[in-house]
This record gives structure tokens, C-alpha cells and sequence, in this order.
């Protein structure tokens, strides 16, 4: 299949699904809303539209649409994407949106079809990595100094009701990577030795009641580039040897409650967390490492907070991983390897905690996969790949509920009664999908070539015959 990107992973059918024609680029990002899921990277078209570097997929409709004139500039890179009362967030290395001037971070209103900036935005070539909503208002974290005409390092909240930003004390004196809220406070991670006025190595805590930053102990010894609650508990990932003077090797845990924090048993053996899940009171962790507590795991393992102990997540994956999901009670992984416990997975694979073991989605990806996300009973994958499944799949696809192959009406069968529609396929792929809401255009798409033509007439002509397609 091709599926250049991004692609949808169906758990009920096993089997992928292009979203159109997919995306012309790599998918960085992804973030779901009212229903919709919306991809952002480094592209200039998504399906038939032309879409800069952020667009929308509508599941219903199976069609891709454009954010106005999406991101432009001299910058241009989406590298988060944040859901707050409705609206879209849009941060990375952006100063256009729209046409209108934005430094950073833009907003974008489903509903009026427009975008707007948050005020004059970050200022001074700003960039925004991470973002986190709590309450009504937006944190962001990236590589800043000002936002609008306030001097805020680096962190900063964005009010939509005021439409006013104001600082974090005075921030960090480093760039911010994650952020992560806990009980009604900020974490934010990144590589930093100060917040505020508080020495904290590359780690701190603000509190929106007190308007102030406080230490997580001595913090930790280089970058933080992940992090994940669990249990009021705040789980750190990245590149750290210690935290808190202790040795942790790749990832910690801090205990708001007893102001300390504890090491994961030996933690991650000459590796890092790049990507942390919670799942069924687990915590997951994925990135590039060998053991985990002492024990080969290679390169995702589950740590159990209950039995204080690391297992393995099967033999673990052979190359790193990028992304972790959870859908359905499963763990699904991303990222750059080809295999997990010896089934081939090329770059994404589901891990089942009730019968610990891998399986395989399809014949996978082509190349790595960057992101993950989860709507209704769909997976969603975005990356530098152009197949999923060995179709097609332009650095997008999913996997979730579809039709066969040929089946045009979305009966669950390739009969006499695709005839019509897949004829209307053939014509107008936006007539088709006013006549047949929620059913593939590409499922016409019988040769596998990414686009629904004469040349598929005779191969569907092969599956009417045969009861249905190869």
C-alpha cells in the first residue's frame, strides 16, 4: 500500500489503510480533535490538497483538507500540536501562518476556518517544542526569550481568554523539550541549570497558585527529553546518568509527596527513554538502551511500580524506538526497527499484556515511523515512511476499521453491488464520497498505485469474479 508518511492501522481487520494520497512529506506530529485528526511535519501537500506543513483528516469524510495557507516563511518545521477549548495549537519553527505573522505558535479554529496568533508570538526567532494544556490556559516550552512583549525564557502561558501571555517567573536559562502536568503543576524538562531564581538542573516544578518555581531536588545530570505521570508520581526519561545524586541510568522517578527521588532498580543500561506510556498501571519506556534493570530487554521494557522491578516487553525490539500508543488494552511502538521478539515488524508492532507477545501490523513500514495517536478503535501512524502494508501510504496511514479491497459500498463484500460505486470512484472521487460517507475512495484503488484509474477496471473486473481481491 502506498502510503507515504502517514497511515491508519486497522486492529479488528489487521490490516492498513492510506488516508488519500497521504502527505508529500514527513509527519512529525499528530493530535486528535472533535473527531478529526490533524498531522503536521514538513509537507506541502496532504491528499489531493495543497496543505504547508499542517493539515486535517476527516475520518468520516476519508478526505484531507487544507489549514488555510498553512505554515510559510523562512521557517517553517510543526513540531507540536496542542487541543485547548476547541482550537488548535501549532508550534515548532514557524514565523507564518495563514499569511499573518506568528513567531513560534499559531492557533487555528475549526469552527471559523481561520487562524489567528497569540499575540506578536515568541519573539526573536522563537520556537516551540512542547505544549501542555491545564485548566483554560496553554504552556509552552521551546527555545525563546520573549513572548509578545513579555520576557519569558523560554517557558510561557498563553491565556486564550485574556488573549495575554505572561511568564513563568523567569523561566529557565535553557531550552525547555517536555512539559508534563501533575496534580495542577507544570513540569518541564529540557537543558537548563537555573528556573527562576532556583538552581535545578535540566528539570523543575511551577506552581500556578504560588507563581514559583521549586527544584526537584538536585535534578538531573544532563538533557530531560520525556515525561509521563503515573500513581502521582512524575516519571523522567532522557539522557541522564543520575538524578538527585542517585545513579539511574536513562530514567527516574520523583515523588511530589515525599519531595525525593528513587532510580528505576538500575535503571536503563547505557541507553535513554525517549518515549514513556502508562499502561494498566505500567509504566512503558522506549528509546535506545540494552537492559533495563539488569535485565536484556533491548530497547523497550515495562516497569512494574507495585513489584519495583523491570521486565522485558517480550525480547524487546532490535533497533530504537521513537513513539509508544496505547489502543485497545495493547501497547503499539514506533520507530526504526525491523523486528520484535524475532516477528518481523518493520517499524511498528503491538505488544499484548495479556498474552505477552508481539505481532506484526501488516508487512509495516518501509521507514521509520516518528509519531503515534489513537481515535475511536484506529491507529494512526505518521513518518518518513511511503508504504504501510506494502502499499502506498504517503508519510501517513492508519490502521482501523475498513472495507476489503474492491469493496466499494462497505458491505464487507466485493459483489455485484460495487459495480455502481466503484464506476462513481472511477469518475469523481468527491462524488463518491458525498454518495458513500465513511467508505475508502482507494478501495478502488485495486493495482496498488496510489491513485484510482482505468487501470484499475480490469483487477476489479478479477475481484468481482473471484468473491474478492488477493
Amino acid at each position: 500500500m502506498n502510503a507515504d508518511g502517514i497511515a491508519r492501522w486497522d486492529p479488528a481487520t489487521q490490516s492498513w489503510s492510506a488516508l488519500g494520497a497521504g502527505t508529500n512529506g514527513e509527519t512529525d506530529a499528530l493530535a486528535i480533535l472533535d473527531g478529526n485528526l490533524y498531522a503536521g511535519g514538513r509537507f506541502t501537500g496532504a491528499g489531493e490538497v495543497v496543505a504547508d506543513n499542517i493539515a486535517c483528516w476527516n475520518p468520516v469524510a476519508q478526505t484531507w483538507s487544507a489549514l488555510g495557507s498553512g505554515t510559510s516563511g523562512q521557517s517553517w518545521y510543526v513540531r507540536a500540536l496542542g487541543t485547548l477549548n476547541g482550537r488548535l495549537y501549532v508550534g515548532g519553527d514557524l514565523t507564518m501562518v495563514g499569511g499573518m505573522r506568528i513567531n513560534g505558535i499559531g492557533c487555528w479554529d475549526p469552527i471559523s476556518h481561520t487562524w489567528s496568533s497569540l499575540g506578536p508570538g515568541l519573539a526573536d526567532w522563537g520556537r516551540a517544542y512542547a505544549l501542555a494544556t491545564a485548566g483554560t490556559k496553554l504552556y509552552v516550552g521551546g527555545g525563546f526569550h520573549r513572548a509578545a512583549g513579555v520576557t519569558a525564557n523560554n517557558v510561557a502561558c498563553w491565556e486564550p481568554a485574556t488573549q495575554t501571555w505572561s511568564a513563568l517567573g523567569a523561566g529557565t536559562n535553557g531550552e525547555v523539550n517536555a512539559l508534563a502536568i501533575l496534580d495542577g503543576q507544570l513540569y518541564a524538562g529540557g537543558l537548563f541549570t537555573a528556573a527562576g531564581a532556583v538552581s535545578t538542573d535540566n528539570i523543575a516544578c511551577w506552581d500556578p497558585a504560588r507563581r514559583k518555581w521549586s527544584a526537584l531536588g538536585s535534578g538531573a545530570d544532563w538533557i530531560v527529553s520525556s515525561l509521563a505521570a503515573l500513581d502521582g508520581k512524575l516519571y523522567v526519561g532522557g539522557y541522564l546518568e543520575t538524578a538527585g545524586g542517585l545513579s539511574v541510568n536513562g530514567i527516574a522517578c520523583w515523588d511530589p509527596a515525599t519531595q525525593t527521588w528513587s532510580a528505576l532498580g538500575s535503571g536503563l543500561g547505557w541507553g535513554r527513554a525517549q518515549a514513556l506510556a502508562v499502561l494498566d498501571g505500567k509504566l512503558y519506556a522506549g528509546g535506545i538502551f540494552f537492559t533495563a534493570g539488569g535485565v536484556l530487554v533491548n530497547n523497550i521494557a515495562c516497569w512494574d511500580p507495585g513489584a519495583q522491578s523491570w521486565s522485558g516487553v517480550g525480547s524487546g525490539v532490535n533497533v530504537w524506538v521513537t513513539s509508544l500508543t496505547v489502543l485497545g488494552g495493547q501497547l503499539y511502538a514506533g520507530g526504526y526497527f525491523g523486528s520484535a521478539s524475532n516477528v518481523v515488524c518493520n517499524s511498528v508492532a503491538c505488544w499484548n499484556p495479556a498474552t505477552q507477545t508481539w505481532s506484526a501490523l501488516g508487512a509495516g513500514m518501509n521507514r521509520e515511523v516518528y509519531a503515534l495517536a489513537a481515535l475511536d478503535d484506529t491507529l494512526y501512524a505518521g513518518g518518513a515512511f511511503t508504504t504501510a502494508g506494502g502499499r502506498v501510504s504517503a508519510y501517513f496511514a492508519r490502521w482501523g476499521p475498513v472495507c476489503p479491497l474492491g469493496d466499494m459500498n462497505c458491505d464487507n463484500a466485493v459483489d455485484l453491488d460495487d459495480i455502481n460505486p466503484f464506476v462513481t470512484a472511477l469518475v469523481s472521487q468527491q462524488v463518491y464520497h458525498t454518495r458513500y460517507p465513511g467508505c475508502p475512495w482507494l478501495n478502488a484503488d485495486i493495482d496498488g498505485d496510489g491513485d484510482v484509474n482505468f487501470d484499475d477496471i480490469v483487477p476489479f473486473v478479477n475481484c468481482l469474479v473471484a468473491g474478492g481481491c488477493p
